[in-house]
């Protein structure tokens, strides 16, 4: 368990090849869970914010789904990878970082 993302590719690269496994990165804003099943690699993530979807919010990946409920916005994705080997690795770290720029630009939009 990571509470830091920049921690990650450090992670990766100490995990095991062949043994299954998962990282599982938190933050005050949001969840990240990679896991190994032995034929592919998953990223999951999730965040969880008060407020009302704004109108005008382009979600900047198609795989990153929004939900607004109860007055909470709901951000999630979930990712399947082929194991390809450290490039696989690169692209997962893209995906958290559109992710958690998306949800960045998100908390902004909502103070103001």
């Amino acid at each position: 368990m990571l509470e830091n993302f920049s921690e990650i590719p450090q992670a990766l690269k100490a995990v095991s090849q062949g043994s299954r496994w998962d990282i599982l990165a938190i933050d005050e804003f949001m969840t990240a869970e990679i896991v190994y099943t032995g034929k592919e690699l998953l990223l999951g993530m999730y965040a969880e914010v008060a407020g009302s979807l704004p109108q005008k919010l382009e979600i900047p990946d198609p795989e990153i789904k929004v939900e607004e409920r109860d007055n909470k916005i709901y951000l999630r994705a979930l990712v399947s990878y082929p194991v390809q080997g450290s490039l696989v690795y690169k692209a997962m770290i893209q995906k958290i970082n559109t992710f958690r720029k998306f949800l960045g630009i998100l908390l902004q939009t909502l103070q103001q």
